[in-house]
């Protein structure tokens, strides 16, 4: 059975973010694993499209340090750096928080329920043990905070720059059932948006971001071989 491609960018317009799309998309879904040796040649040859458009999705990827790129070497997905995640961690913790502090006062009916439904997705993910279907969930789930408050920018700027954060987050989601309190932790989260409690919403947001932390550490004693070792 052929797993369908999880999305986790914006809809593309062109060659090339189709190409940039599909390969970030197996980066951190981990399709394409840490460390794995990739080319133009062979992505192009796949897609069935010319090389200029890879060599260009290459290029912006390397932007987001999820491939490393050097003159007449092999390219590389890159292994997960701590420093590179705890700077993602730290963006997206500074923008949901200062967002989640207007969105808990203006949280429309209709984006309340959609996360509602969008939970319920998740609860059926874990049960098929789907996790990358899982993290594409969560993921909707967090940009939900961003649509009545009008911060477009803030939530494009985290799908953006989110790669090694999400593998992360994908890798450890089966660990000590992680996903499944991370599931119930969304409940609590809308049930304090339905009741506009901020302070609430804000604590549970900021816990929620910073349990990663622990499961990073575990993570690098399990696979060690995804990881940049200083």
């Amino acid at each position: 059975m052929v797993r369908e491609k999880r999305q986790y960018v914006v809809a593309v317009n062109s060659v090339r973010e189709i190409a940039y799309k599909t390969l970030r998309n197996e980066i951190v879904s981990m399709e394409l694993k840490p460390g794995m040796v990739i080319s133009t040649q062979d992505i192009a040859n796949r897609l069935n499209i010319s090389r200029t458009p890879v060599r260009e999705a290459f290029i912006k990827l390397q932007g987001e340090e999820l491939l490393e790129i050097s003159p007449q070497k092999a390219t590389i997905v890159s292994r997960i750096d701590v420093d590179r995640l705890y700077q993602e961690w730290f963006i997206r913790e500074a923008l949901e928080m200062t967002n989640m502090r207007k969105f808990a006062t203006v949280a429309s009916r209709e984006t309340i329920e959609s996360m509602r439904k969008n939970i319920e997705d998740q609860y059926q993910a874990l049960e098929e043990k789907d996790y990358v279907k899982y993290l594409e969930l969560d993921n909707s789930f967090h940009q939900m905070e961003f649509l009545d408050t009008g911060e477009a920018l803030a939530a494009s700027l985290l799908v953006q720059m989110n790669g090694h954060y999400d593998r992360i987050r994908l890798i450890t989601a089966n660990v000590n059932n992680r996903a499944m309190h991370i599931v119930k932790e969304h409940e609590k989260l809308v049930d304090c948006i339905v009741k506009k409690n901020v302070e609430g919403a804000v604590t549970l947001l900021q816990q929620h971001i910073q349990e990663l932390q622990y499961y990073q550490k575990m993570a690098m004693e399990m696979w060690p071989e995804y990881f940049v070792h200083q």
